[in-house]
């Protein structure tokens, strides 16, 4: 009797790791989407940021140092100018160092839930196997019973 609950637990605790799997799997696959989703923004905002930069680019020319706008007459307006490049620089590295954050912060929720994915997979193939011994026991048990039934 007490085995039988024993098996019992064990299937349901198998039913369970594996609800747990799938759950992960469930949840692995949200990542990888909004993941992705992100990714086509970041994608987006690079390719917009990359028409500007050629807009730019056809505006002043592919260097600046060397294009500067006509319109600098004095040395205050070259400051300006000049202060003006450094905060959009400054902008960019700020995107640029938020951007390779949140990547690495992806990278290791990825890298999270498939340990989580294979822990629940260990845990499951463990109770497969205790279940097979559960199974052979059993079966040896009712040989036995068999064998003193014949006496």
């Amino acid at each position: 009797m007490n085995e039988e609950q024993d098996d019992i637990t064990e299937e349901e605790m198998y039913e369970f790791l594996q609800k747990e799997c799938e759950d992960l799997i469930d949840q692995y696959e949200k990542i990888r989407q909004e993941n992705e989703q992100e990714f086509k923004l970041s994608e987006n905002h690079l390719n917009r940021y990359t028409e500007q930069q050629n807009e730019d680019e056809n505006e002043f020319g592919s260097n600046p140092e060397f294009n500067i706008p006509e319109n600098l007459d004095s040395k205050e307006d070259i400051e300006k100018y000049k202060d003006k490049l450094l905060e959009e620089k400054r902008a960019l590295e700020s995107q640029f160092i938020d951007v390779n954050i949140d990547i690495q912060r992806k990278k290791r929720q990825i890298e999270d839930f498939h340990s989580e994915l294979e822990n629940t997979k260990k845990g499951i193939q463990l109770m497969e196997s205790k279940i097979q011994e559960k199974d052979k026991a059993i079966k040896i048990l009712e040989e036995h019973i068999e064998k003193f039934k014949q006496f």
